[in-house]
């Protein structure tokens, strides 16, 4: 079943064919190939018949945005 409300709409409309592959396996997680370190937490939900939404909560050494 679709999820549906105004973040996966607009995510339907803005990127429609994702094209990152996450991979978690009992001690490592892997985005894309990359291993991410110090993970904390993974949650994964299946939002279309080939979009799953995946959130990631890690540690990182330091964080900059540009908005």
């Amino acid at each position: 079943m679709e999820k549906k409300d105004g973040f996966h709409e607009l995510t339907k409309k803005m990127f429609p064919n994702p094209t990152q592959e996450v991979l978690e396996t009992p001690k490592k997680v892997y985005i894309d190939g990359h291993q991410i370190d110090f993970v904390g937490e993974v949650k994964s939900e299946k939002i279309g018949k080939e979009v799953v939404q995946v959130t990631v909560t890690f540690l990182a050494k330091s964080f900059k945005s540009e908005s």
